[in-house]
């Protein structure tokens, strides 16, 4: 009998999982936004990486979820599952 699979499997590679992404300001402000980014990126030294991002903060994400992760300095990350 085949094994079934959920919709999230925390397993798969992190090249696969696209994210939108926005920083807010304390006063509630868009001060960058990323449409289409992997997590793998995200979470590079060269993007949000450098700001302490780290893919356990992210992930578990089911396609569609948004999660809040706190930058530092009241600064807030928005981040919500395409594929």
């Amino acid at each position: 009998m085949p094994v079934k699979r959920s919709k999230f499997d925390i397993s798969c590679s992190s090249a696969a999982v696209l994210l939108c992404s926005k920083i807010v300001s304390p006063q509630g402000e868009c001060i960058a936004h990323q449409p289409r980014i992997s997590l793998k990126k995200m979470c590079d030294m060269s993007h949000l990486g450098v700001l302490g991002v780290k893919e356990d903060n992210i992930l578990p994400l089911k396609v569609g979820q948004m999660k809040l992760i706190p930058l530092g300095d009241d600064y807030t990350l928005v981040v919500r599952r395409v594929k």
